[in-house]
């Protein structure tokens, strides 16, 4: 008789520690899904800043001249839209054309 209540006891303990541990594992993964870890990086979103050329006595005069400038307007930009900079791509075009600064925000 007291065989059977201790194999029943150790069946119950049993059961009790792996709901425990289910549990557990269950709330692990749910605190991993709130803090992101299943979502697919994003790739960084991609806006264009055309310089602002003209001419000037016979020279084409440029606003933004440098990967520099064009670095300083990617991150207002960033900013304006809230997201972070993630990098920025400077192209320079030949007279009559305007550079032109590619923007990478996250």
């Amino acid at each position: 008789m007291k065989k059977k209540k201790l194999k029943t006891r150790q069946k119950v303990i049993r059961v009790i520690l792996g709901l425990c541990v289910a549990l557990i594992i269950a709330l692990g993964v749910l605190i991993y899904a709130n803090l992101g870890g299943f979502e697919k990086e994003k790739p960084p979103a991609l806006f264009k800043i055309r310089d602002e050329c003209s001419i000037v006595a016979g020279k084409f005069v440029h606003t933004m001249e440098s990967e520099g400038n064009c670095k300083v307007r990617c991150l207002n930009e960033c900013e304006i839209r809230d997201k972070t900079f993630f990098s920025s791509k400077f192209l320079v075009s030949k007279p009559p054309s305007c550079n032109l600064c590619e923007c990478y925000c996250k």
